[in-house]
């Protein structure tokens, strides 16, 4: 339970700041504004959620856990300040982003499991080649 409440706090943390701020800089500064927003927010929330730990995250899993913040917050965000309306008219632009997740994620199963295949091809070469001992290793064997 309490992962959850971690969990759910670096979320809002990332998801208030970026909601918060991030258009303001981009009103004043531009694109210039954007990159530095990014920087600023979403650098130092990845290294709080994560490097830190207060999110635990596997490592056989992939997760875009600070997109799944902000994203979020945007959403509840414009539904507190706008009202259910906004959320209906965010439901297509939400169906195009779970479409273009699941895309993302099979195309990384197929490159992982490429990356596999080479692995193993690359073990099987090296397993074939002999190598000679060295002088140190043929030393180091008879003194045992």
């Amino acid at each position: 339970m309490l992962k959850f409440c971690r969990a759910v706090i670096g979320y809002g943390i990332v998801g208030i700041l970026t909601m918060g701020v991030w258009g303001s800089l981009v009103a004043a500064y531009g694109l210039a504004g954007g990159f530095f927003a990014a920087v600023i927010f979403i650098g130092p929330c990845w290294f709080l959620l994560h490097f830190l730990g207060l999110v635990h995250s596997d490592t056989k899993s992939m997760f875009v856990d600070l997109g799944f913040g902000v994203g979020f917050a945007g959403l509840f965000r414009d539904f507190f300040m706008v009202g259910s309306d906004a959320a209906i008219a965010s439901l297509p632009t939400l169906a195009v982003v779970l479409v273009g997740g699941i895309i993302g994620g099979a195309v990384a199963v197929l490159i992982e499991r490429d990356m596999a295949k080479d692995a193993s091809s690359l073990i099987e070469e090296a397993d074939e080649i002999r190598i000679e001992p060295t002088i140190a290793e043929t030393l180091n064997q008879g003194e045992e």
